[in-house]
């Protein structure tokens, strides 16, 4: 089997060199690519001893070609620019590492993930297929192409993608998903249901599995398999978003809060929980203690007095008297108004009294 990227080659020159910081760096890339490669880890753990116990003489040096040092420096810049979304810059450094070593299949795979982020999908799946033919064996190169021709709307390639990349990692279950929502798209919707069937077996707490199971049941007018599987989807679309509310993850709680709105229409308290999250606000009767200290200004201790509190029986109805027992300063007072939301006293509602 190649090498993924060369780096494993990178790592050994280091290594025998004795500049072991260096290897650290490149055997660390090879694993972040490759991480079911034993050689590689048996070889991470070995550098790892020598940084932790380098012998005091000096060992003699073996000469890095040029080559290799360019490589290294190519390498390093295409990665900075590619973390920056600098892809153009990061496509130019790619093709000098490739010009350089043309069996790089890293390379190739990093300058499609570039194509890819600028939409030139064409491109992206010439250097997938050039990574392929180098390293056949690795799946996520099979998984990124199919995503390209999904993008292009070509989903039987995008299946064939797919299905060689569960045959390559049958226990992950994003490979059956990813292959279930082109046959869902195909309306080829048994196969679908055997997809996200297997999906769910590997990932039960998913909720989107079932609910992209359900519509499959729907359109095949099985509609008690679709009820149940909107209920599962439902309880565990509002489990995820009512726990990361609490936390103050308010960005990820609404997308699970939407979901389970869109479920459930008519629950007034999915609703309130969800315009809360939309709007950033923390809700003191039952924020967590992560979620309280994600606002910055309470710290450490005053948010388990808070939580204790709370715990105790305190309820707090308005920001003034929440900041009062916790001797907020002024301008905490204003972040306390902005993004903490208060109960209501009991017998106290919005608006108008209307007689009949």
């Amino acid at each position: 089997m190649k090498d993924y990227g060369g780096y494993y080659k990178y790592a050994k020159q280091y290594y025998e060199q004795g500049e072991y910081e260096q290897a650290l760096g490149y055997i660390e890339y090879a694993i972040k690519y490759s991480p079911y490669e034993e050689k590689f880890q048996e070889f991470k753990k070995e550098i790892e001893l020598r940084i932790n116990k380098t012998p005091v003489f000096n060992e003699p040096k073996k000469e890095i070609d040029l080559d290799t040092q360019d490589i290294s420096l190519y390498t390093s810049q295409a990665e900075t620019n590619k973390e920056n979304g600098q892809y153009n810059l990061a496509i130019e450094d790619y093709t000098k590492v490739i010009e350089l070593d043309p069996e790089n299949n890293w390379s190739y795979q990093s300058r499609a993930q570039c194509y890819y982020e600028l939409n030139q999908y064409e491109e992206a799946i010439e250097d997938y297929t050039k990574a392929i033919e180098i390293v056949s064996d690795w799946w996520g190169y099979y998984r990124n192409r199919g995503r390209c021709y999904e993008e292009l709307r070509q989903y039987n390639h995008a299946i064939k993608d797919y299905s060689k990349m569960v045959e390559l990692n049958p226990k992950d279950s994003y490979g059956y998903i990813l292959r279930a929502d082109c046959y869902k798209i195909l309306k080829k919707h048994e196969l679908a249901i055997k997809d996200y069937t297997k999906a769910i077996k590997l990932g039960p707490e998913f909720y989107w599995n079932y609910k992209a199971r359900a519509e499959c049941y729907e359109a095949l007018k099985k509609f008690e398999l679709a009820k149940k599987d909107n209920k599962e989807a439902l309880k565990l679309s509002l489990d995820k978003g009512m726990t990361l509310f609490k936390d103050g993850d308010f960005e990820k709680a609404a997308s699970f809060l939407e979901v389970a709105a869109e479920l459930n229409p008519d629950d007034e308290k999915i609703a309130s929980a969800l315009k809360s999250a939309q709007n950033g606000k923390i809700d003191i009767t039952i924020c967590t203690k992560k979620g309280l200290m994600t606002l910055g200004f309470i710290d450490d201790k005053k948010a388990d007095d808070i939580i204790n509190a709370r715990n105790e029986g305190r309820t707090w109805y308005n920001y003034q008297e929440f900041a009062q027992e916790f001797n907020f300063q002024p301008h905490e007072q204003l972040e306390i108004e902005e993004k903490i939301a208060f109960p209501l006293k009991q017998g106290v509602k919005f608006g108008r009294t209307v007689d009949f």
